[in-house]
């Protein structure tokens, strides 16, 4: 799903005017809440351009509420396991998705909330591979850090080679030595 185009007339409203207009779209339908808007909020706009802006803003809507209930139940209870709750709310909603296919005739009912269904699957994806990315950077990181470590110590160890003859050479070496082994 894009996001809202900043140019649509909608997007021109304050988010009370917005709210206002998604009321009524609810209420009136959407051609009545387009006759609405031009003439309560001077909007000039189509019923198919108010329809898409709806259902955007509404499936928008829908997952914000469902991560700040996420966030909630993460909130109060540090312990438990954000791959469970999302896990859950996935089956619940690939259940209520199935519940709605079978007791509606409403195509664009069941076409919204599957939408929002993948959505919400697609996302639990992405967070994985984002894991998963992370554990790989963090252990690349790691490997970076003994290795540039090894080879500093590699490179002191030669010049305390060549540095025999020289005691106060030899002393700075062993000291920075030491200090990179801690």
């Amino acid at each position: 799903m894009r996001k809202p185009s900043p140019k649509s007339n909608q997007a021109t409203l304050t988010e009370e005017q917005q709210e206002r207009l998604m009321e009524s779209c609810q209420v009136m339908g959407y051609y009545r809440a387009a006759m609405w808007a031009e003439k309560e909020l001077g909007l000039q706009t189509s019923t198919a351009s108010l329809s898409r802006w709806y259902q955007k803003r509404a499936q928008l809507l829908t997952t914000g509420r469902l991560r700040k209930m996420l966030q909630g139940a993460d909130d109060f209870d540090a312990q438990l396991d954000r791959k469970q709750v999302d896990a859950k709310i996935s089956n619940l909603l690939r259940t209520r998705f199935f519940e709605v296919i079978q007791s509606t005739q409403d195509i664009e009912s069941v076409k919204s909330f599957g939408t929002l269904l993948l959505n919400f699957v697609r996302n639990e994806q992405n967070d994985e591979r984002l894991d998963v990315m992370r554990k790989r950077l963090e252990q690349t990181e790691e490997q970076l850090r003994i290795a540039r470590a090894d080879s500093q110590q590699l490179a002191v160890e030669g010049l305390l080679e060549e540095a025999k003859g020289n005691e106060e050479a030899k002393k700075l070496l062993n000291q920075f030595l030491a200090a990179l082994k801690k």
